[in-house]
């Protein structure tokens, strides 16, 4: 199985790229993170694919 490891802005600023605002996650947690909280994350924004 691959794993993708993708980035989290922790204040949900996708513009502040400071290194104490990314959180380094697996794609399928970061898409929980965002499905727990209502974000400004559009649809297809995060992904996970199946394959």
């Amino acid at each position: 199985m691959i794993k993708t490891l993708s980035v989290h802005h922790s204040n949900y600023l996708p513009e502040d790229n400071r290194p104490e605002n990314l959180i380094p996650l697996c794609t399928g947690c970061h898409l929980e993170y965002h499905n727990r909280r209502q974000s400004h994350v559009t649809p297809g924004q995060l992904s996970l694919p199946l394959f």
